[in-house]
This record gives structure tokens, C-alpha cells and sequence, in this order.
């Protein structure tokens, strides 16, 4: 008996660096942006972000995703996160995104850091108010592992064992 959904499937292309803010696959990397920076052309930045790129969690089949989290510069406390998730992936900036969008969906460049995915929370807003922001590249968005499973039980599987991750983390 077939599927009772026709699935399509297309092979998206591997991001390429410099296009829509990707700036490559680097496991590892921390950086802090700065208060007061302007990531893109986008509004100053009301306190220090520390982001750590491309942060590896192996889910219960043994796929690897990849996050990056932003969070509070400077600070070990207990904070909460807040997942971006999304088959998007976690490169592409609302800045990047938005123009393609009917006016830009009302939404101003100086409204946006730069920071942000696009759907997602602008970690610019939230850090300052003491939350993370965790941007995932779901299964197979990114350099994650595997293929794009939209709102299924594989994606449901792969959200519970990123949010346990993230909640065994120290900070």
C-alpha cells in the first residue's frame, strides 16, 4: 500500500561561504560580540554575546546535529534556553531572509541584530535578559547528519534529545 502523503525529495546544495551569511562549518569556535557592535547593518548590540559554533549533539541513533549557542558573555549562572529550530538551518540571518519576503514582512533592518536566524529569536533581544539562545540545524539542514524529516516523529525524537542535551549542560 503506498504512503498515504506523496513525499518530494530534492537534494538541497552544500551552503557555500559568503553566501547568505554562512561563514563556513567551524566546530569549537567561541567568539564574543561586543555591546555596542553592529553584526551586518543592523542595530548596536546592548551587552557582550558569547556564541559557540557549531556545538555537536549526537542524538539516540547516533546522528550527529549541530547547534550554536548564544548566551550571556561573562556569565557561568544557570540561565534558560530557548530552541530555534526549524529545516531553515541556523546560518541564514533574518537579514539575509526578509527581503525575499512581501515587504520585507514589515520588519526594519535597525529591528534586528544580525544574530538571529531567520524565524528564530534574535539572541541581541534576549541575552541581555538573561536567556540562551540555542539555534539548531535540524536533520539534514546544515552540516547535520542525515535528510530533512519535517514535523514527524523523527523530528519530534531529535527535539527531546536536543532539549535533554542542553538542559545537562553547566551554564
Amino acid at each position: 500500500m503506498p504512503p498515504p502523503v506523496q513525499i518530494a525529495f530534492k537534494r538541497i546544495g552544500e551552503p557555500k561561504v559568503g553566501e547568505n551569511g554562512y561563514l563556513g562549518f567551524t566546530p569549537g569556535r567561541e567568539e564574543v560580540h561586543k555591546a555596542g557592535s553592529r553584526p551586518g547593518n543592523a542595530k548596536a548590540l546592548d551587552s557582550d554575546i558569547l556564541v559557540q559554533h557549531d556545538v555537536e549533539i549526537i542524538v539516540r541513533d547516533g546522528a550527529r546535529l549541530y547547534v550554536d549557542i548564544y548566551r550571556p558573555a561573562g556569565s557561568d549562572e544557570k540561565i534558560p534556553a530557548v530552541l530555534s529550530w526549524s529545516f531553515y538551518g541556523k546560518k541564514y540571518s533574518a537579514l539575509d531572509m526578509l527581503p525575499i519576503c512581501v515587504w520585507k514582512c514589515c520588519v526594519t533592518d535597525k529591528m534586528l541584530s544580525g544574530l538571529e536566524k531567520f524565524e528564530g529569536l534574535d539572541p541581541a533581544h534576549w541575552c541581555p535578559r538573561g536567556y540562551a539562545i540555542v539555534s539548531v540545524d535540524s536533520r539534514g539542514a546544515g552540516n547535520s547528519d542525515g535528510q530533512i524529516a519535517v514535523m514527524g516523529t523523527q523530528d519530534a525524537e531529535d527535539g527531546f534529545d536536543v532539549v535533554e542535551a542542553i538542559a545537562k549542560m553547566d551554564w
